[in-house]
């Protein structure tokens, strides 16, 4: 809109949005009227002034709408329409009667529906609320994380204290420094990555005892853990011995990896853990079931995402992601391995979970597990590896994400200490 004043050029821009904010504001004004208790003494005064005229000034009220009554017979003549004061106030008090009694009415459903819409949202969101306390960790959970922790916590002084004692010991060896010294000194270090893989155990034991009481599993059904550590392209070849031997039982991936590949998760039966048998010095013992595997995980371009068809479901899609991917019905997972882009990969993997050793598996999830010794980036794809929780019954940890997740991250922070140390062990024993 343009106005001239004094030969100067305003501009005033009006916008939509203003529009209807000024609508909206008119509404308001308009309803907060029509609803004032006052509209409705307005209208019975108007009906008792219109009802008085017409009692006293009837046969003017006729005349001016042309009625008039001849012996006894009604008869209709515009010609003789005629108005005045009394019949003008008269029709004046009629007309406003029934607007205002007609719009106070429309308000007041208005209104009606309004709090009905409040009332209905108000109920979604206690229903809402209702769902998000059924979630909620009952006390048993909250006390046995309180315990556990502690247990954690010195699982990883327990390994610590050990890998001190040992190298201690070693050092004070009299092994000569030749072929035997090379032996032992492997031999030594193979022990420690064993204290390292049973300080392991021992947290995903915990993780087992948790995931149990978080789901109030009462029928004795079978839990297990594992961790899956991310083996880098740089590290591939240097492993690539150890790798050939569970990369081709499931996926044929090439001894060499391109660009394309971030690198593989690998599986090691050592830091498994199953409540198939009882426990062993606080531990559940290994998942003998576990089939060591390694599954191919690609680099993720920048500022681009990956399709899911790029990326296999379930443990590579949670390291990649950086999120909790749960698998409520093993069904569900298989369907999305269908979608995978390369059918050797998926018909295999199939056939591990359907013919294979996973086939006692219903239900899995999924949760990264960060480079604690990189604080800076986590949450920007620095990771260890990968734990998996499973369980022979369907719907394992469901709503996990937002509850169950959140209050192992003290768990999963210990294993990622203890990858480390293991990770370190697993470079020495390699320069060897």
């Amino acid at each position: 809109m343009v106005l001239l004043k004094n030969k100067t050029v305003i501009y005033i821009r009006i916008t939509w949005d203003f529009v209807l904010k000024i609508l909206r504001g008119l509404k308001w004004i308009w309803q907060k009227l029509v609803l004032s208790p006052w509209v409705g003494a307005i209208v019975a005064v108007s009906a008792i002034i219109a009802g008085s005229i017409a009692s006293i000034a009837t046969d003017e009220i006729r005349a001016s709408i042309g009625y008039s009554i001849v012996n006894n017979i009604g008869q209709w003549d515009i010609s003789k329409i005629n108005f005045s004061l009394s019949a003008l106030i008269f029709w004046s008090c009629v007309a406003a009667t029934g607007l205002l009694f007609t719009f106070n009415k429309a308000a007041e459903i208005k209104a009606q529906e309004d709090v009905i819409d409040k009332q209905i949202s108000g109920h979604d969101r206690l229903e809402k609320a209702i769902n998000r306390l059924a979630t909620l960790p009952n006390d048993t959970l909250l006390l046995a994380i309180l315990v556990k922790y502690k247990i954690s916590a010195n699982a990883i002084h327990l390994v610590d204290k050990i890998i001190s004692a040992l190298r201690h010991e070693f050092m004070n060896s009299n092994t000569n420094h030749n072929s035997d010294h090379e032996d032992a000194r492997q031999k030594f270090l193979n022990e420690l990555l064993v204290e390292v893989d049973e300080g392991i155990r021992k947290i995903l034991s915990i993780l087992i005892d948790l995931s149990i009481i978080f789901d109030e599993s009462v029928n004795n059904e079978e839990y297990g853990a594992n961790i899956m550590i991310l083996c880098t392209q740089s590290s591939f070849e240097t492993n690539s011995v150890r790798l050939e031997g569970k990369l081709p039982k499931i996926l044929g991936t090439p001894s060499k990896l391109d660009n394309s590949w971030m690198g593989v998760l690998e599986g090691f039966k050592s830091l498994s853990a199953s409540n198939k048998k009882t426990v062993e010095d606080g531990n559940y013992p290994i998942d003998d079931d576990l089939e060591e595997i390694a599954l191919p995980v690609p680099t993720m371009p920048a500022d681009a995402e990956l399709q899911n068809s790029q990326i296999l479901p379930g443990a590579p899609l949670s390291l990649i992601g950086n999120r909790f991917i749960g698998y409520p019905n093993i069904k569900y997972f298989l369907t999305e391995v269908e979608n995978y882009y390369d059918a050797n990969h998926s018909t295999s993997i199939k056939a591990y979970f359907e013919s294979g050793s996973g086939r006692r598996i219903r239900s899995f999830i999924s949760v990264p597990i960060p480079n604690v010794f990189d604080s800076e980036q986590v949450g920007h794809g620095v990771f260890l590896g990968v734990l998996n929780i499973h369980s022979n019954k369907a719907d394992i940890l469901l709503n996990g994400e937002s509850l169950f997740w959140p209050v192992i991250q003290p768990f999963i922070i210990s294993i990622g200490q203890l990858l480390m140390r293991r990770n370190n062990l697993d470079n020495e024993v390699n320069s060897i």
